[in-house]
């Protein structure tokens, strides 16, 4: 896995490339790439069929820092809580609800 900054970081991403970043990293997980950030309890980005999946809530400084950092550069299809994004993660399938898209505005 390629070791990059986290400032070089949305490109992978945009580009759905598996790197490990400073505190941070993306993988593919079966048929999901997916974009962490401390570890795989906090996922910031998830890319499904190409439909993009951001986390709409906040941790910390450090995370929101991330979060910017790694921004695929892309439309985020929909803004889910992290409990809904390790549910799709975990195929659990939950109706999304039309709110999400627009939770971050």
């Amino acid at each position: 896995m390629k070791r990059i900054a986290n400032r070089d970081a949305s490109w992978y991403v945009g580009e759905k490339k598996e790197f490990k970043g400073n505190n941070t990293f993306a993988n593919w997980e079966d048929d999901k790439y997916i974009v962490y950030s401390y570890g795989t309890h906090w996922i910031l980005y998830m890319n499904i069929d190409g439909e993009w999946f951001g986390c709409s809530e906040k941790r910390s400084v450090s995370t929101s820092k991330h979060s910017t950092q790694l921004h695929p550069n892309q439309e985020i299809t929909y803004w889910l809580t992290q409990k809904e994004l390790q549910n799709l993660k975990r195929n659990i399938n939950e109706q999304i609800s039309n709110n999400s898209k627009s939770r971050m505005d």
